[in-house]
């Protein structure tokens, strides 16, 4: 199953992952650092102590280094969000130009069916026309969307 035949099946479910990850970057709130610091500061331990000191060098420099870890992870995690994002926009933004060139004699009945999710059932009667012929524009459309995609240099991979 290449990109193509992904997205005619599967394009509502896409559209939703892409709107969760833009509100998952809209909605983005970091742990602040004074909240982290004072988590690691305030951590008591039931446990007991051998020697009780006042500033312990080795703890503060783990909680530091550990502290830029998890900022680090945190900025990563941010990138990685926006890169998922932009890369399925792109992705669908695209298709859906693709879908939207199709022959005009078909391109109501496809643009329904992949675009604005119809069922088979729904389209019969909104557009007049057999399951044969939906089978038959569908059929047609992706051979035509496959090639908007080679013309246009794509890839197929639905990893690429």
């Amino acid at each position: 199953m290449d990109k193509v035949d992904y997205y005619f099946q599967h394009y509502q479910d896409a559209k939703r992952d892409l709107t969760i990850a833009k509100n998952l970057i809209e909605n983005y709130k970091p742990i602040s650092e004074d909240a982290f610091l004072y988590s690691l500061a305030t951590r008591q331990t039931n446990e007991e102590r051998v020697k009780m000191s006042k500033t312990n060098v080795r703890t503060e420099n783990m909680a530091l280094s550990f502290h830029d870890k998890f900022l680090a992870e945190e900025r990563e995690y941010q990138e990685s969000l926006f890169e998922k994002y932009c890369h399925l926009k792109t992705d669908l933004d695209f298709f859906e130009l693709a879908v939207s060139s199709v022959d005009e004699i078909m391109r109501d009945v496809v643009v329904d069916l992949v675009l604005a999710g119809l069922t088979w059932d729904e389209l019969l009667p909104k557009h007049n026309v057999s399951r044969m012929t939906v089978s038959r524009y569908r059929q047609k459309a992706l051979k035509q969307v496959k090639e908007y995609y080679r013309f246009a240099g794509k890839t197929l991979s639905i990893n690429g």
